[in-house]
C-alpha cells in the first residue's frame, strides 16, 4: 500500500470494476475531465499570449515615444 502512495498520480491505474458498464461510464467522465482540462489549459495560455503581446506592444510604443523625444531635444 504504501509503495502505491508513493507513486505519481499519473502512474496509477483506475480498477476495473466487475461491472462493464460502469467501467465505460467511468472512462467516458474521465476523457470528458481531460478535455475540459484541455480546454482550460488552451484558454490560460491564449490569455497569457494576449497579455505577452500587449505588454511588448505597450513597451514598443514606450520605446518609441523615448526615441521621438529625445530627436526632438536635439
Amino acid at each position: 500500500m504504501a509503495n502505491i502512495l508513493k507513486k505519481p498520480w499519473k502512474d496509477r491505474k483506475i480498477k476495473k470494476p466487475s461491472n462493464p458498464i460502469n467501467w465505460e461510464k467511468r472512462k467516458q467522465i474521465r476523457t470528458e475531465e481531460k478535455q475540459e482540462a484541455q480546454k482550460m489549459r488552451d484558454r490560460v495560455k491564449q490569455i497569457k499570449d494576449k497579455k505577452r503581446k500587449y505588454f511588448e506592444e505597450k513597451r514598443l510604443r514606450e520605446e518609441q515615444k523615448k526615441a521621438s523625444c529625445s530627436d526632438n531635444k536635439h
